[in-house]
């Protein structure tokens, strides 16, 4: 080794002649090994489920076994997850996609739309009131994430996190809320049967028993109101746009800083009806009802 690179090493600049270790080599022999498995069993099982997406019609074990070239044990670790996951299901004529794939593009395929129909009432009240106004939907995981953001002319709000693409938990936020809100009992079980609160400010709400009171409040008045429950000094007003059974397809939300949003929520604010007019409206172009519940 010569001085110029004993030097460089000292001072911990990267040797650049030697070539880059890849992930599974940086981490050591053995907890590399796990990571190069982990990502080839990922890797075959995605191509698993393209030929299950692919195939016309049901495929049997045999069938999959010649269409991937994978080992028999193997494809049938690989499908058996997919049909526990829900990705795959099993039938008497062999085995085709199952009821999260048909979910997946029907989150997308609504999403795509929601935007584009949401987008003129969301300029709206944001040039009407002045605050920053959010579009959101709920993953299978009830993660919100965020699906337009439109920030005043002249955006106060420094401390605000959210932004297109990113998630938040529902129990925290107003888009959140107001579309648990309008998920029907099995559903909402289901949320509350694998949530795990955590405390992102004191005002978060983290016990079930409050958080369905509150739930409850959303239905009789028809919007949700976050009051600093994900982050310190932002509050929002929000409501749910449903779909034709009434499940929530999408919210909206005014954010803002609390402070500012106090004279939104008054007594002599149209403000809400104004967020509950534009969900409603919503609501209505895509078969839902025009009045909340």
């Amino acid at each position: 080794m010569t001085a110029m690179k004993m030097t460089a090493m000292a001072r911990g600049q990267v040797d650049m002649s030697q070539p880059r270790k890849t992930e599974a080599e940086a981490e050591g022999p053995v907890l590399g090994e796990a990571i190069e498995a982990r990502r080839t069993a990922f890797s075959k099982g995605l191509f698993v489920l393209e030929t299950l997406v692919e195939a016309a019609e049901p495929l049997s074990l045999s069938g999959l076994v010649d269409r991937t070239g994978l080992p028999k044990t193997t494809v049938h670790r690989l499908v058996s997850v997919l049909v526990e996951r829900g990705w795959a299901k099993e039938t008497g004529r062999g085995y085709g996609l199952g009821y999260l794939p048909l979910r997946a593009a029907a989150s997308l395929e609504r999403s795509l739309d929601i935007r584009h129909e949401a987008l003129p009432f969301l300029t709206k009240l944001r040039d009407e009131l002045d605050e920053t106004v959010h579009l959101a939907t709920l993953d299978q995981e009830f993660r919100v994430v965020y699906l337009e953001k439109i920030v005043p002319h002249v955006q106060a709000v420094g401390l605000m996190r959210s932004r297109v693409g990113s998630t938040a938990p529902a129990y925290a936020t107003g888009v959140g809320k107001a579309m648990l809100a309008c998920l029907s009992e099995p559903e909402l079980a289901r949320f509350f049967g694998q949530v795990r609160f955590v405390a992102y400010t004191q005002r978060t709400i983290t016990d079930r028993k409050v958080l369905e009171a509150d739930l409850e409040q959303v239905r009789c008045r028809g919007y949700a109101i976050c009051d600093e429950e994900h982050e310190a000094g932002v509050a929002c007003i929000a409501a749910a746009i449903q779909g034709r059974r009434g499940e929530p397809v999408a919210a909206i939300s005014l954010s803002g800083p609390a402070d500012r949003m106090a004279r939104h929520l008054g007594e002599d604010s149209d403000s809400p009806a104004d967020v509950r007019g534009a969900a409603r409206a919503l609501s209505a172009m895509f078969g839902g009802p025009q009045q909340f519940g």
